[in-house]
């Protein structure tokens, strides 16, 4: 174990110094410059092959990953056959886990490939690429440059335990990850009140993932207030109707 940390640390070490160096030499050019670039591109390689390692390595996984998959499962199962997801607690079922649009988002690949903890891992990792593509789409819209949108990806990947690995468990974690990125990359946008809207919609289905994803609405509400002021107030209405 000891040796393992310090192999991470050293990893994370090399990596932020070629990254750092990337930053102050980055209208430079010549070897040094290309070669640090290439060490740089190959860890973060590396870091992007070891987070898919692991999302297929979990997927297939037969037992719980986390000690709440199984109660997330068995709300998924209701969901699945319009049962109630919430009904009155019984010894044999008790509704622990409260994010109903991960389990209505999980409820069709369920009907396809089955109630079972791959297929809702299977939906979280869909979710942790999407926010994976979101991280690079947003970083390359603003600095024009593949090279950077590629270098989001590799940390976002390196960010994998940061996260306490909840991005391929049968959790909804990576939803709410995805759907705030989402909304506030709308938001920040600024084309139109529609486009706004539908970065408050947005936001919303991430409270509904998971109840931190108010705190993404409430500072998309606010951005929006300091914008349009009284304007903002039909955004407000709409996130408190939803």
């Amino acid at each position: 174990m000891h040796n393992m940390l310090l192999a991470r640390a050293a990893v994370f070490g090399v990596g932020s110094l070629l990254l750092l160096g990337e930053v102050l030499w980055l209208r430079r050019s010549g070897g040094a410059v290309r070669l640090g670039r290439g060490a740089l591109a190959a860890i973060l390689v590396v870091y992007m092959g070891v987070m898919l390692f692991l999302f297929a390595n979990h997927l297939r996984f037969p037992l719980n990953l986390d000690l709440m998959e199984s109660v997330v499962l068995q709300h998924i199962q209701r969901a699945a056959t319009f049962q109630p997801i919430y009904p009155q607690p019984t010894p044999e079922y008790v509704p622990l886990s409260y994010n109903p649009l991960f389990y209505v988002l999980t409820a069709p690949f369920a009907w396809l490939l089955g109630a079972s903890l791959p297929t809702a891992r299977l939906v979280a990792i869909l979710g942790a690429l999407g926010s994976a593509f979101l991280m690079f789409w947003i970083v390359f819209k603003t600095t024009r440059s593949v090279w950077w949108g590629f270098v989001s990806l590799g940390l976002f990947a390196a960010a994998y335990r940061v996260m306490d690995v909840y991005l391929d468990t049968a959790h909804s974690d990576s939803w709410l990850l995805c759907t705030a990125l989402l909304g506030s990359y709308l938001i920040s946008l600024k084309r139109s009140r529609t486009w706004n809207m539908a970065g408050i919609v947005v936001l919303v289905a991430s409270f509904w993932f998971k109840q931190h994803g108010a705190l993404f609405l409430l500072g998309g509400l606010a951005y929006l207030t300091w914008l349009e002021g009284r304007r903002s107030l039909i955004y407000w209405g709409v996130a408190a109707l939803l």
